[in-house]
């Protein structure tokens, strides 16, 4: 989050990755920290779920399989996975 100027969107599209029930957007906020901010799922929990801005709390979308976590604010830090 710290590298990013101000805010960022990710689209993955079920094109690219048909486990996709449809395109989804990720969000991606300096200040924020990150969303799941488009989705195609029957519930739309993770949408509801809003900005995530701590490391190691994951948004997750289970209908899509996609989960999305900040291993790291800066891409100097180490990153440990879990």
């Amino acid at each position: 989050l710290d590298d990013i100027d101000d805010h960022l969107d990710f689209v993955l599209t079920k094109e690219k990755y048909d486990g996709l029930r449809g395109d989804m957007t990720i969000s991606i906020d300096k200040e924020k920290g990150v969303c799941i901010s488009d989705v195609n799922c029957p519930n739309h929990l993770c949408e509801k779920m809003g900005w995530v801005n701590e490391v190691g709390v994951p948004v997750v979308c289970l209908p899509n399989n996609v989960y999305v976590i900040i291993a790291s604010t800066s891409i100097d830090q180490d990153i440990t996975l879990m």
